[in-house]
């Protein structure tokens, strides 16, 4: 057995191994540790904030109230968001008068506008009003109201 060979090559072994240890990091992510203080109590969702360095990102809709007429096509809201926050998903939600919610699910927020296809018209109460909000992670919640209007036809 060869005592250099064996002392050299355990030499750059144990080199190696000091190395690869100087990565280790068995703290948690600053990222983990911003996002679990982020949490409200007011929603359950999955939405999470897309940009981190201002968490004050606003929605807003097209229109502050809205009346739709009874048709069986998905109702769809238009909305604007923050150009600079291409791709990001926002969370969409419907209450009636009493907040008991009817409807939510999810939008992209692409070219600085979003869009919110709810079921179609007839799923609502006729001459009701309902609430409309979205939002984008931490930032303020844009808000709509919606009326179905039904034709009466008189007899």
């Amino acid at each position: 057995m060869n005592w250099r060979k064996f002392k050299g090559m355990g030499s750059l072994g144990a080199l190696g191994f000091l190395m690869l240890f100087q990565y280790q990091n068995c703290a948690p992510s600053m990222q983990t540790i911003d996002m679990s203080s982020k949490v409200t109590s007011e929603e359950s969702s999955p939405v999470s904030t897309i940009d981190d360095v201002n968490a004050t990102t606003a929605v807003k809709f097209m229109n502050e109230k809205i009346e739709v007429m009874s048709n069986e096509a998905p109702t769809i809201v238009q909305g604007a968001c923050d150009v600079k926050q291409e791709g990001a998903i926002l969370g969409w939600r419907v209450h009636d008068a009493e907040d008991n919610e009817l409807q939510r699910g999810y939008s992209v927020c692409e070219q600085g506008q979003f869009e919110v296809e709810m079921l179609p018209a007839s799923e609502l109460e006729c001459e009701k009003a309902y609430h409309v909000t979205a939002k984008l992670g931490l930032g303020s919640p844009g808000h709509m109201e919606l009326e179905r209007r039904c034709n009466h036809a008189s007899l």
